[in-house]
C-alpha cells in the first residue's frame, strides 16, 4: 500500500539540467495501477496497468511531423528550457518520439516546453498524437496531474480529462490513473482512456522519467483544423502550470478551466 503524503516544509529542488536519468526500461504493464485523486489517495497492485498500448506509438496519418525520431545515444539530460513565461503554447510539429520512458539525442530537440517549478514539460506532435516528455524531480511521494479542456468551456462540463503519474512511480507506467469531470467535479475513470500511452523505466531519484502519447482523438482535435485545447499542470510541493491555477484544498487535480493555460497550433495540427 503506497501513503500519500503532502509536506508542508520547504524542499530545494535538483534542476533539470544537471540530473541524469536512469536509462532503459520500456513502457507497458507490470501490475501496478493508482488512485490520485484526493490527498488521501492510495496504490494498489495485482491488477493489470491500464495506460493503453506500449512502446513506440509513432503515427503515420495526416497530422503534422516527419515520422519516427532517429535515436541518437541515450540523453542524460533534455534541452534546457528557455522558453519566455506565458499561459499559451504553440505546440510544433515534431519526430515521433518512443514512448518508453529513455531520453535520447534528437529526440525531443524539436518539442516546446513549460516550466512546472524547475522541471520542465516538453510538448510537440506529430501524426494525430501529442507527445509530452517530463524529466520529474520527486518531491513527494505523490500523484503529479496533466489536465486537458477538450472544449472551451470554462468549468468542468465532462470535457476535461486528468492523468495521473506519481512522483516515485513503482511500475513502468508510473502507476497512472486518469480522472473525468462531472457534474462540476472529478471522477476517478475505472482504466486510462485506450490510445493514451504512459511510460517511464521504473527508476529512482534523482530524476524521474516521463514520455506520454495522447492520441488527437482524446483531445477533440482533427488535423486541419483550428482548435486550441486547455491544458493544466501540478506536481505538488514542485509547481503548477500555468501560475494562476488553482488547485481544491485536499485535492490534486486542477479546479475550474477558466484559468488553465492553453495549447494551440499555428498550422492546425498538420
Amino acid at each position: 500500500m503506497r501513503t500519500v503524503i503532502l509536506c508542508f516544509s520547504m524542499i530545494s529542488l535538483t534542476a533539470c539540467s544537471s540530473s541524469s536519468p536512469t536509462t532503459g526500461g520500456t513502457g507497458g504493464s507490470t501490475g501496478s495501477s493508482s488512485s490520485s485523486g484526493s490527498a488521501g489517495s492510495t496504490s494498489s497492485s495485482g491488477s493489470t496497468s491500464s495506460s493503453g498500448s506500449t512502446g513506440s506509438s509513432s503515427t503515420s496519418s495526416s497530422g503534422g511531423g516527419g515520422g519516427a525520431c532517429t535515436l541518437g545515444a541515450v540523453a542524460t539530460t533534455l534541452p534546457a528550457c528557455t522558453k519566455p513565461v506565458t499561459s499559451s503554447i504553440e505546440v510544433p510539429s515534431g519526430c515521433a518520439p518512443t514512448v518508453d520512458g529513455v531520453y535520447h539525442e534528437g529526440e525531443w530537440s524539436d518539442a516546446t516546453c513549460v516550466l512546472v517549478g524547475s522541471d520542465p514539460v516538453y510538448l510537440k506532435f506529430s501524426g494525430e498524437t501529442l507527445y509530452l516528455a517530463w524529466p520529474m524531480t520527486p518531491t513527494c511521494g505523490c500523484p503529479a496531474q496533466l489536465a486537458f479542456n477538450t472544449d472551451a468551456a470554462q468549468t468542468l462540463d465532462g470535457k476535461q480529462f486528468d492523468l495521473g503519474i506519481f512522483d516515485d512511480p513503482g511500475s513502468a507506467t508510473g502507476d497512472s490513473s486518469e480522472y473525468l469531470s462531472t457534474g462540476g467535479a472529478w471522477v476517478a475513470s475505472s482504466s486510462v482512456a485506450s490510445g493514451i500511452v504512459i511510460a517511464n523505466p521504473p527508476n529512482s531519484p534523482p530524476l524521474v522519467t516521463y514520455e506520454l502519447a495522447v492520441p488527437f482523438s482524446s483531445l477533440g482535435i482533427t488535423a486541419g483544423q483550428a482548435k486550441t485545447v486547455g491544458f493544466a499542470v501540478n506536481h505538488p510541493m514542485s509547481g503548477l502550470w500555468p501560475s494562476g491555477l488553482t488547485v481544491p484544498t485536499g485535492m490534486y487535480q486542477p479546479a475550474t478551466p477558466s484559468n488553465w493555460g492553453k495549447l494551440t497550433s499555428s498550422v492546425d495540427w498538420q
